[in-house]
């Protein structure tokens, strides 16, 4: 028995199994949501906690992806390296503001509407939400692509005007902080304390949503969106 456990914890051959978990994407569209209607005020009566959810997340995780494929298509066209022509700020941040249009005004809304009626946006509701569109929100600032051309653009700053300038600074100044200039051992730290603080921030806002659901009591709607929250769709 010893020696059959000895081989089991030796043998580099072993077995083992690992499971990836996909976020489920909301099937919501602009007719069955009066959210997703980005082009005309929503009609607040038709909203409910889970078309609240469903619309943060949608356009979150759609911004996320088109983050990825802007970078690749950035990567792809050779420009980073040819320099053949200057890159100007409305070719690299314009397309990546345009995008982000409709889930900014998505999210603000819930964000307000969380603010104003915790029957409609409860307090559990918003921290799922939350940390989806965080996420999706400084997806367009850990991008290399991203990073690479912004660099790119301040090397021509004389080519910008103040305003281009500053928001071309913002992007280069957060991929910096989001750990892009780092490589090896330096990078693995970043990546380790990022994870800790991470962790931190998500047993603060669970507490201080608890308290606000003990403060607030029960909320009405609710019950539609617990057995939604409890599976961590937006994981």
């Amino acid at each position: 028995m010893l020696s059959a456990l000895r081989f089991y914890k030796t043998n580099p051959l072993r077995r083992i199994s690992t499971y990836v978990l996909f976020p489920e994407i909301p099937e919501d569209t602009p007719e069955t949501n009066c959210l997703l209607r980005t082009s005309q005020p929503p009609k607040y009566s038709e909203l409910t906690p889970l078309k609240c959810h469903d619309a943060v997340l949608k356009l979150a995780y759609q911004f996320e992806y088109d983050m990825a494929c802007y970078g690749d298509d950035l990567e792809d066209t050779g420009r980073l390296l040819a320099r053949t022509e200057p890159l100007t700020c409305d070719e690299v941040v314009g397309p990546i503001e345009r995008r982000e249009v409709p889930f900014s005004y998505v999210w603000s809304t819930v964000k307000n509407l969380y603010t104003v009626d915790r029957q409609l946006v409860p307090a559990r509701l918003f921290q799922q939400i939350h940390a989806a569109a965080a996420k999706a929100h400084v997806s367009k600032y850990n991008n290399p692509s991203i990073y690479a051309a912004c660099q790119e653009l301040l090397s021509d700053r004389h080519l910008l005007s103040e305003e281009q300038t500053r928001v071309v600074e913002k992007y280069a100044r957060d991929g910096r902080l989001n750990g892009l200039e780092l490589r090896g051992a330096d990078l693995r730290k970043f990546k380790l304390h990022s994870s800790k603080l991470r962790r931190e921030q998500a047993d603060f806002i669970g507490e201080t949503g608890r308290r606000a659901a003990a403060r607030d009591g029960p909320t009405g709607g609710w019950h539609r969106c617990e057995s939604l929250i409890e599976s961590g769709v937006s994981h």
